[in-house]
Order: C-alpha cells, then sequence, then structure tokens
C-alpha cells in the first residue's frame, strides 16, 4: 500500500529542471526578470537551449500547474485512431503535424540531439557531447530520460524547422523519431541595429527521439470538429445550408483587449510569444471570451487565424520595444 502511494507521489512531481530556449533566456534577462550565475551563463553562450531551475523559470512564466496525470500516446496509434475518423493516414498525420506547430498538442520525448543534417537518420543516440557540458557546442545530445516525471519537448525546437513539408517526410512515426531541421544563421549587430546575417554553408538538424503525444490533445481534434464532417469523410456533400446559419461573433472588442494587453505587456503573463503553448492559450482565452451562454462556441480556424495575427504583433512589438 505504501509503495502504491509513493508511486502517486512520483508521478505527480513537479519537475526540478526545465529546458528552454536561450532566445527566451536572453530576452527575459535583458528585461531584468532573469538573473543567472555565471556558470549557467556560459552554458547559455554558443547553445541553442539551457536547462535551468523549475523555481526560476516559475519566478517569470508563474508557477507550474498541478495537473491530473497525462495518458501518453505513441505518434503510430495517434494517427491510427485518427485516420478513419478524417480520411485516412496522410490526413491523420498532416493534422497532427499542424497542431503540433501551433503548439496545441503537448508531447514528451526520451532524448533529444542536434548536430549536421548529413548522413541517414538513426534511431541510436548520437556520441556528441551532452547538452551544457560545454560553451559554444554546435552539436549535442541530451541524457536519455528516465525519470517518473516525462521530459516535455518545447515549441522552441518544433518551430527551429525551415523546411516543414521537407521535415515531415523524415519523420518516422513507427518508431516515434521527429527531425527538424534549419540552416544556421549568424547575425551581426550594433546598438540593436542589425547590421549583417551569414549563413551557414551546412545545415543543421534536431532529432528527437521517443516522441508521445498527450491523448486528450490528440482526441480534442476530432471533438472540437462536427462529427459530420469526420464521420460521412468521402460522402457527397448536398449543396446549399441544411441548417440554420453559423452565429456571427464580435472579434472586435476581444481583439483590442488582447492588442492592448501586448502593448501593456500584461500578456505576458502567458509566457513568451516564442514559447511552447502560448499561442494554444490564446487560442483557448479567446474562445472563453466570446463563448455565449448556450456554450456555442467560435470557429476553431478562425480563432486560429487571430492567434495567430496576434502573436506576430506581440513578437514584432518586443522588436520594436526599447532596449
Amino acid at each position: 500500500m505504501t509503495d502504491n502511494k509513493a508511486d502517486t507521489r512520483a508521478e505527480d512531481e513537479l519537475p526540478t529542471e526545465i529546458i528552454v530556449s536561450t532566445a527566451w533566456a536572453e530576452t527575459q534577462i535583458a528585461r531584468g526578470l532573469l538573473s543567472l550565475t555565471s556558470e549557467q551563463i556560459k552554458k547559455l553562450e554558443g547553445n541553442t537551449t539551457i536547462s535551468l531551475p523549475a523555481d526560476l523559470v516559475s519566478s517569470i512564466s508563474g508557477p507550474p500547474k498541478k495537473r491530473t496525470p497525462v495518458e501518453w500516446i505513441e505518434p503510430i496509434d495517434a494517427v491510427h485512431w485518427l485516420s478513419h475518423r478524417i480520411g485516412g493516414d496522410a490526413p491523420a498525420k498532416s493534422a497532427i503535424a499542424q497542431r503540433l506547430r501551433d503548439g496545441a498538442i503537448e508531447c514528451s520525448m526520451v532524448w533529444m540531439s542536434e548536430g549536421p543534417d548529413v548522413g541517414p537518420i538513426s534511431n541510436q543516440r548520437p556520441r556528441f557531447p551532452v547538452i551544457g557540458s560545454k560553451p559554444n557546442l554546435t552539436s549535442w545530445v541530451t541524457p536519455i530520460h528516465q525519470g517518473p516525471t516525462p521530459l516535455k519537448l518545447g515549441g522552441a525546437f518544433l518551430g527551429r524547422s525551415d523546411d516543414w513539408e521537407a521535415d515531415q517526410k523524415r519523420w518516422d512515426w513507427q518508431n516515434a523519431i521527429f527531425i527538424f531541421s534549419y540552416q544556421p544563421v549568424s547575425t551581426f549587430w550594433i546598438d540593436g541595429v542589425l547590421l549583417d546575417t551569414i549563413k551557414s554553408k551546412f545545415r543543421h538538424r534536431i532529432v528527437v527521439s521517443g516522441i508521445r503525444f498527450n491523448s486528450d490533445d490528440v482526441k480534442r481534434m476530432v471533438e472540437s470538429e462536427n462529427p459530420n464532417s469526420s464521420t460521412n469523410a468521402g460522402q457527397t456533400k448536398k449543396r446549399g445550408r441544411s441548417g440554420p446559419r453559423p452565429k456571427k461573433f464580435n472579434y472586435g472588442p476581444v481583439l483590442a483587449r488582447l492588442q492592448s494587453e501586448i502593448i501593456t505587456g500584461e500578456i505576458a503573463q502567458l509566457g513568451g510569444a516564442g514559447d511552447f503553448g502560448v499561442q494554444a492559450e490564446l487560442e483557448r482565452k479567446i474562445t472563453r471570451a466570446l463563448t455565449d451562454n448556450d456554450g456555442l462556441e467560435p470557429s476553431e480556424s478562425t480563432v486560429r487565424r487571430h492567434a495567430k495575427k496576434l502573436i506576430e504583433m506581440w513578437k514584432q512589438h518586443l522588436l520594436n520595444e526599447p532596449r
């Protein structure tokens, strides 16, 4: 009996370390919200990510919420579960990939690496230096995660891909190995002014192994849509409107309020503009504000379109913000 309770506590434990992008860390340092030790700053230099104490990150982005245990699902199982609901494996993979890119599907991993995009993709962990062990690492690998709490994959890594469609073709759904590739670019700034950018001759790739999805997020992909559109896939649609005209939602006041929060900085309560899951949280905020007393919600695709525009406005505002 005691062992079962101990296991439950282990599953509910919050992570002591959180991997964040160096871009996020540098932004918080510039704002005066984050202070690092000299050792942490050395790890920051030349790396794309850094592992920081959870309490340090939560002091900026808010404490992590304690949550009920998540049921994780393998990528290929998610495809098979979704495929017969939306018309096949290919549409299912495409839909999951888009939701991943939007930060609407939470995922965990076993290990991740970054290095030159050369040679075949292997499910063997490469013999690169462990991330953070040395400054200025261009190739690195994370330790194999073996703890009871899943290691979450941040959206910053998914966002690194600059050839999303080509990367998707290399995803190994059966073995849960995903690839995100990009062309490294060096930038040169003086007094906040970008003087020049130089592209590397060789592409880099991030390899993530042991990918699993939050099953609730996958199920929500079907539940949020009109069930007729998924269960009747392939049937001939009748012309004309078969029901009442959809309700028109007044987005104006809601979007104006969120734009005001961007300008005042209040929106930072959601996290950073490029952080994993922030767009999904913004979509939920818009949906909650527009849902009427009868529970009628606005179109998910329309909400997502407005949320993307707000994220772009937010990023542009941060770029123009005086240093």
